[in-house]
């Protein structure tokens, strides 16, 4: 199992970092209400844009850490959690960890896939 040693604090600062730069993107498009802060969102559209975000970090990782167990997932769960005491938004409080392992669940089978073609190829 390969261990993530990053702070909450930390990935919740990535995250709200990246949020906010896709916050801006879907204003800009017309996607979401135009609203002056993230908090001002409705539920529906940050739990949104905090999903895409996510995903958008989980893809700057090193492939290893998505094909083999690591402990992203809890890494990202406790994210949500502490996003909504700093949004002020209790719906992140009941964040299901199960909706993060779907989310995940794409991404790491694809890398699987792409890793057990490359190393057939070596062969």
């Amino acid at each position: 199992m390969i261990e993530i040693k990053i702070s909450i604090d930390a990935a919740v600062s990535l995250l709200l970092e990246r949020m906010n730069y896709e916050f801006t993107i879907r204003q800009k498009n017309n996607l979401v209400p135009k609203v002056n802060r993230l908090e001002d969102l409705r539920f529906t559209d940050l739990r949104s844009i905090a999903e895409t975000s996510a995903l958008d970090l989980v893809f700057l990782l090193p492939v290893e850490v998505l094909i083999q167990d690591s402990n992203l997932t809890e890494i990202l769960h406790k994210s949500f959690i502490s996003l909504g005491k700093f949004l002020n938004k209790e719906e992140f409080n009941i964040y299901p960890k199960k909706r993060i392992e779907f989310l995940l669940k794409p991404v790491k089978t694809t890398f699987r896939l792409i890793e057990d073609e490359m190393s057939y190829k070596d062969n």
